[in-house]
Formats: C-alpha cells, sequence, structure tokens
C-alpha cells in the first residue's frame, strides 16, 4: 500500500503544517501502524481511498482540515482494533464518515463536520468508555445522528447536530 506518509515499525513522528492530496484510487493519505504513535496537526488533507488517516496504534489529531473528493469518498479517520486516539478541534467535510473506530480507545472532542453519510461518529466495541463531546455536525438527512455507540460510554455530551 502506497501512502503519502505512513508511520510504522513503532516509530514517532510529528506531522504539521503540510497539504496532502489524494484524488483517486482506494489507497489512504496517511498511515499510523505497528504501534507507532503519530501527532498529526494543522494539515489541509484532501481526499484518500477507504480513508484518508488510518491509525493502528497511538495518534493524537487535531486543528486539521479534512476535505472528501466526493460521493464515494471513505472515512475522514479510521481507528483499527487496539489503538488510541485523541480527535479534536478538526473540521471534516465531505467523508461518509468523520470517525469509524473499532476495539479502541477513543476521545473525539471539539470536531465540525459538515456533508456527512448517516452517522458522524461511529464507535463499535470500544476497549474503555469512549468520550464525546461538543461535537457539531451539519446535514441535510433528517435520518442523521452526530454519534453511534455500541460499547461502553464516557463522557457523550453537547455533541449537536444541525440541518442544511
Amino acid at each position: 500500500m502506497q501512502v503519502a506518509i505512513g508511520g510504522t515499525h513503532g516509530s514517532q513522528a510529528k506531522i504539521s503544517g503540510n497539504r496532502l492530496i489524494r484524488t483517486g484510487g482506494v489507497t489512504l493519505i496517511i498511515a499510523v501502524k505497528d504501534d507507532s504513535d503519530v501527532t498529526i496537526e494543522n494539515n489541509d488533507i484532501n481526499g484518500g481511498g477507504v480513508a484518508a488517516i488510518l491509525v493502528q496504534g497511538k495518534a493524537r489529531i487535531s486543528r486539521n482540515r479534512f476535505n472528501g473528493t466526493g460521493d464515494k469518498q471513505g472515512n475522514a479517520v479510521w481507528v483499527w482494533e487496539g489503538s488510541s486516539v485523541i480527535i479534536s478541534g478538526n473540521n471534516f467535510d465531505g467523508f461518509r464518515a468523520a470517525v469509524n473506530a473499532s476495539k479502541a480507545i477513543l476521545t473525539v472532542t471539539g470536531n465540525s463536520i459538515t456533508r456527512f453519510q448517516r452517522i458522524a461518529i461511529t464507535v463499535k466495541d470500544s476497549l474503555k468508555p469512549a468520550h464525546i463531546y461538543g461535537n457539531r455536525a451539519t446535514t441535510a438527512d433528517r435520518q442523521a445522528k452526530v454519534i453511534e455507540i455500541d460499547g461502553p460510554a464516557g463522557v457523550v455530551d453537547l455533541n449537536e447536530l444541525t440541518y442544511e
């Protein structure tokens, strides 16, 4: 799998101040794998295949601007089993979901999410209570939800859904 930036084999990195674009295909833009520990902040991230960022490790993702590029756009952030992720203060626009996490430790706070498909933040079988608060989602879909949690929930409050 070719990605624009990858953290692998337990690496540590800070990814900041970049403009990253993928216009086609299913490949990721940023991959955090093999228990790496990465900070991703203040980037413009445009497109991405199945996800713009995949996390299989530890990541702090903050103050980024995510822009999806079409109807078939995947998740902005896809969090894999055993990962620990804090996602805060980002702008997500035009992705199937802003966050899709399974069997992970997750905090999602203070994000703005627009033009998503049905559920903005999905959490399945979290390893510890998921904390999801202070997020704002905007959509035209009257069936949409900001959050769907299957598993233990921690602080889940002040998440707002507005309609275009």
